[in-house]
């Protein structure tokens, strides 16, 4: 691909993507509730959700638009549950 387009696309994925953090939570079983939460909290088939971890309780989630991706960072704002909470926050290459 052509520079220019790479970075087009690039640019289109982050704009769909949000950082998750989950403090206080270690295991393998952090994707499976991210996912999990995230697809129930928000209505959304857990297929369409990609998630890459990102450090020890951090994750990159992709979701399948820009509007999801805005619905699921709401300013920011913790989504919690009964067995955890999940911090969001909006992705770019910088973080």
């Amino acid at each position: 691909l052509p520079r220019r387009e790479h970075l087009s696309r690039r640019g289109n994925a982050q704009r769909c993507a949000v950082g998750i953090t989950v403090p206080g939570r270690s295991g393998d079983g952090e994707l499976e509730f991210i996912r999990a939460t995230v697809a129930h909290r928000f209505e959304i088939d857990e297929a369409r959700l990609t998630l890459h971890p990102w450090g020890p309780s951090s994750f990159i989630l992709i979701l399948p638009n820009e509007e999801l991706a805005g619905i699921v960072y709401n300013e920011g704002r913790p989504i919690v549950t009964t067995t955890g909470r999940l911090h969001v926050m909006r992705w770019t290459r910088f973080l």
